[in-house]
């Protein structure tokens, strides 16, 4: 039975390949961009997956409007970690870093 079958899908394949060539590769595309976006979800998930307090961790990002165009960037003024860890007592810690020199700059705030 599964050698009649594929029989019928190789001749209806040799017959029509315009349109069998065209259904493939909507196929091939499809699953591709398919996958290159659950990579993409699953990199977005994974910020800060490794720590075993993941729920607590927050990130700040700035967002600076400037003729009538905004750009957000994840950094922030120096004394936002300092102030926010003084003046919430929900902020227990705070780190900056700098994106630019990397995590050699990396520099965590208790107060």
């Amino acid at each position: 039975m599964f050698k009649n079958y594929l029989r019928v899908s190789l001749r209806n394949l040799s017959k029509r390949k315009f349109f069998s060539a065209l259904n493939i590769g909507g196929l091939a595309i499809g699953m591709a961009a398919c996958l290159m976006i659950f990579q993409y979800v699953v990199y977005e998930h994974s910020f800060d997956d490794f720590h075993e307090n993941r729920g607590t961790l927050y990130r700040l990002n700035m967002t600076v409007v400037q003729d009538g165009e905004s750009t957000t960037s994840e950094t922030t003024f120096p004394a936002m970690g300092p102030t926010l860890v003084a003046e919430l007592p929900e902020v227990v810690r705070s780190a900056r870093f700098h994106p630019n020199l990397g995590e050699a700059t990396l520099a965590f705030s208790d107060f």
